[in-house]
């Protein structure tokens, strides 16, 4: 009874992955089928790259970042003194 359910499990085992190989190819030819569907990729940029001031200190790094509290109730300048 024993060697019959090792062979069962085995045979299991084995239909499991010539099952779940089977469907990568479904996979593929469904992800060519949308490729081809969906046309040309939209061109990119123009390639110029914004220009950044250099940083020579933290303190030019701290005012060059926006406050994202400005304008919420958790904003710094509304601080009662």
């Amino acid at each position: 009874m024993k060697a019959l359910l090792v062979g069962f499990g085995l045979l299991f085992l084995g239909v499991m992955m010539l099952g779940l190989s089977g469907c990568g190819t479904d996979n593929e030819t469904d992800a060519a089928k949308v490729q081809t569907n969906a046309g040309p990729a939209p061109a990119a940029g123009d390639g110029k790259a914004i220009p950044t001031p250099p940083l020579s200190s933290m303190e030019d790094y701290a005012k060059s970042k926006a406050d994202p509290y400005k304008g919420s109730k958790m904003d710094p300048s509304k601080k009662k003194k």
